[in-house]
């Protein structure tokens, strides 16, 4: 038990539930749903200068060099770690998380890895709604879910134990620990076909609107539907208009006229600039936000400061 015990203490998990008012919310820390990409960058940024002052204390003559050094990898890391899902294939698309995001629907991630396990902060629209924490299976003394979820239900409280589909979306079976307060659903949850168990912290607003938000629903199965694209809604409006048919909105849909067909296709469009606006203000916020960094992280009098 002694080597869990680590590992257990980032989590809170040796401390029993009782012992916090709203553990879910301290384990959370910093984070607020709705923060943007470079609020979250700054929020880790600050934590690694942070946990790398308290080493420095400690160190002396080669090990403060290799401290500096091992810091200005993990800010560059930050900075690096932000992947935009914009319908390129990219490595995350096979791994573990492949479940977690969809593309083409204004969503992006920034990871990063603490050392105990890696981070995934998943935002939508530029705000922060999700937050992946994976954990390897030997943290906490191999593939045994048991073992996993008694510290889960211990730290957070008891959950509901919950198998099936994890997302709607998905047709494998999970099985995971559900827990909930007034603003995030929790989800403890077995991965160990991946080498790790994950908790899964989500804001429960976004959850409400997600089929929303995501215009671009990832297909089912073979047979799912596929939401049409402006460009292909016009062939399909052409089509129409030269045999008389009504437009459908799906093969099992009412009819759709032409007017209403035209008022859709605006709204998409207006939707698409509106989305494209946002990405183009993010990706200008975030170089601001570079720059403010390095100049606030400039001091003569600390030596690991603006690395």
């Amino acid at each position: 038990m002694s080597r869990l015990f680590p590992v257990l203490l980032v989590l809170g998990l040796a401390l029993p539930a009782t012992a916090l008012a709203n553990p879910i919310a301290e384990s959370l820390g910093n984070l607020r749903w709705g923060l943007s990409e470079n609020e979250v960058v700054v929020l880790l940024k600050q934590k690694a200068r942070d946990d790398a002052e308290k080493k420095m204390k400690k160190a002396s003559g080669a090990q403060k060099s290799a401290i500096q050094r091992d810091l200005s990898r993990t800010l560059r890391s930050i900075e690096d770690g932000i992947v935009e899902f914009d319908g390129a294939r990219n490595r995350w698309d096979s791994s573990s998380i492949k479940d977690q995001f969809t593309h083409n629907n204004d969503e992006t991630m920034l990871v990063y890895d603490d050392g105990d396990g890696q981070s995934f902060y998943f935002f939508i629209g530029g705000s922060l709604w999700k937050w992946y924490k994976a954990y390897p299976t030997r943290a906490f003394g191999g593939s045994d879910f048991n073992r996993f979820e008694k510290a889960v239900n211990k730290k957070f409280g008891s959950g509901r134990t919950k198998t099936g589909p994890l997302y709607d979306h998905l047709e494998d079976d999970s099985r995971w620990v559900e827990f909930r307060d007034r603003s995030t659903r929790l989800r403890a949850v077995d991965r160990t076909q991946n080498g790790e168990f994950a908790l899964i912290f989500e804001d429960l607003s976004t959850l409400r609107s997600l089929s929303a938000l995501r215009t671009n629903v990832p297909k089912r199965s073979s047979t799912a539907r596929r939401i049409s694209s402006p460009t292909s809604g016009s062939v399909a409006a052409t089509r129409s208009a030269k045999s008389g048919r009504s437009i459908m909105a799906d093969s099992g849909g009412r009819g759709e006229t032409q007017a209403e067909y035209e008022a859709r296709k605006k709204r998409v469009i207006a939707a698409e600039k509106s989305k494209q606006r946002a990405i183009h203000d993010r990706k200008q916020d975030r170089k601001k936000g570079q720059v403010l960094d390095t100049l606030a992280g400039i001091d003569d009098d600390d030596p690991i400061s603006g690395m």
